[in-house]
């Protein structure tokens, strides 16, 4: 268990407790630590909710809970922070990411793949932070579909993953000009869940285009079935 011992260390500024076999709730008592920047509790065991007494550290920066059993919400106090990075991905939170927590103009990446959130897509995009870098949503239940008609403000996005969940649409010829700065977008194995597995078990490998020196992935060298059976229609366009 997390020892509340250590949160009456009221001026620490850095607390890492990642993979140190920690179990149990995170105690409500951390609210106490208002100095800190740096909560790091990742590759553990630990159960329960997110206190929502981690709204009482108006000097977070980095929080990092990612591979643990996690459940219920995020908390909306959350946005009372000056949170540049989260992580959660990992855990067994549900529900929606809270709207004002995305607004966080401080924010540049967004870690929540393999959870169970069920926001729409455009949404979330409509509400991120204009600083956003790094959104990974892979592995929930969001819903919605692709093009995304309203990111312009979200001209800083490098890694935008949204494989295996429940996306469909199209993806649209001016997706570069939405997304300048994309590095990496992944959008396969959405909304035909009846065949994720026969994709997910196919012999295949990545589909690579060059986006700003980088690869931009997509999917697989039957690229037009697989995105078919994930739910996308049409075909890649030409000037990605």
């Amino acid at each position: 268990t997390i020892d509340t011992d250590i949160m009456s260390l009221i001026n620490l500024a850095s607390l890492s407790l990642s993979n140190t076999l920690l179990s149990g709730p995170i105690p409500s008592e951390v609210g106490k630590l208002i100095k800190v920047k740096v909560l790091d509790f990742s590759g553990n065991s630990i159960t329960g909710t997110i206190p929502t007494e981690v709204g009482n550290l108006i000097e977070l920066r980095i929080l990092d809970l990612s591979g643990n059993d996690i459940d219920g919400q995020i908390p909306a106090q959350l946005e009372n922070t000056k949170l540049t990075s989260l992580k959660v991905g990992g855990n067994d939170l549900t529900g929606r990411i809270p709207t004002k927590l995305l607004n966080l103009t401080s924010l540049q990446l967004l870690h929540l793949s393999n959870n169970h959130f069920t926001d729409r897509l455009e949404d979330i995009l409509n509400a991120a932070s204009p600083n956003l870098v790094e959104i990974f949503l892979s592995n929930n239940t969001i819903r919605g579909t692709i093009p995304f008609s309203k990111t312009a403000k979200n001209n800083k996005i490098e890694q935008l993953y949204l494989d295996n969940n429940c996306i469909t649409g199209t993806l649209p010829n001016n997706i570069h000009s939405l997304l300048p700065k994309v590095k990496t977008l992944s959008v396969s194995q959405n909304n035909g869940v009846t065949n994720r597995t026969k994709c997910k078990d196919s012999n295949t490998a990545l589909a690579r285009k060059k986006c700003n020196g980088e690869g931009f992935l997509i999917y697989n060298n039957d690229l037009d079935r697989c995105l078919e059976e994930v739910g996308l229609k049409g075909t890649i366009p030409a000037d990605l």
